[in-house]
């Protein structure tokens, strides 16, 4: 008789540890070993670990989905520079524009914001939510939500009560927002801004397609008849989205 493989079931990727204990971590590295590059079992045992184990490795995709560590290459890290805004700010406001920047950082949470309005409470099923329209296992959706929760709270995103403290829709919030070296179009041009200021310029013209050199081949950009200054946020967000699955 044959044996019958049962193809195991994949969660999409969000951060298994939340926002409050991964800026922990940080600090515990950063006590440990500085803020420079370091190999992965450095990192392990910096933050007390005899070896790379599960829960380690889950820390250090949680670093990276909230922009607080980089890639430098292949197995080694750096404690990014945004980080260094909340683990050593020059004021309150540095410190609290940056939390909220990291916990919208990895994209699944990007995404999930983008339902809700500013002042309406969060909804009951959210582990629902994430496992069906965001390709969460069931198995995994109420931890998912669980960590969303602590870390929205922590970043001040919502209350303990679960009303929404912010909007993304609101352009003048988008503009406002502090950036950072790790989250706008890593990558993909040195001058970010620029790139980011053509792309706009260009879709007011009507020119809906857009390429630029990366440093092998050209990037291409195809983009409907109308798009907002919220959709070129959604575009940086999955940007970033690709930068953490490289560095991952």
């Amino acid at each position: 008789m044959e044996e019958i493989k049962i193809k195991r079931e994949r969660s999409r990727s969000y951060p298994r540890i939340n926002l409050e204990e991964c800026i922990q971590s940080i600090i515990k590295i950063k006590q440990a070993i500085g803020k420079g590059e370091h190999d992965k079992v450095t990192f392990a045992k910096a933050l007390g670990y005899k070896d790379i184990c599960g829960i380690f490795l889950s820390k250090i995709s949680a670093l990276i989905q909230f922009g607080l560590l980089v890639k430098k290459k292949v197995n080694y890290y750096s404690i990014a520079d945004s980080a260094l805004k909340i683990t050593d700010p020059l004021s309150d406001n540095e410190k609290n524009v940056e939390l909220l920047e990291a916990f919208k950082r990895p994209n699944i949470y990007f995404e999930l914001l983008n339902e809700f309005e500013q002042g309406t409470i969060l909804p009951k099923n959210i582990e629902t939510i994430l496992h069906r329209k965001y390709n969460i296992t069931e198995s995994a959706a109420k931890t998912a939500a669980q960590i969303f929760k602590e870390s929205g709270v922590y970043a001040k995103a919502f209350n303990e009560e679960g009303k929404i403290l912010i909007s993304l829709n609101d352009d003048s919030e988008v503009n406002s927002l502090e950036k950072t070296e790790e989250s706008n179009l890593v990558g993909i041009t040195d001058n970010k801004e620029i790139l980011t200021d053509k792309l706009e310029n260009e879709i007011i013209k009507g020119q809906h397609q857009h390429s630029f050199p990366l440093s092998e081949g050209m990037a291409l950009i195809k983009l409907p008849g109308k798009i907002s200054k919220k959709d070129i946020q959604k575009i940086r967000k999955y940007l970033e989205f690709i930068e953490m699955e490289i560095e991952e």
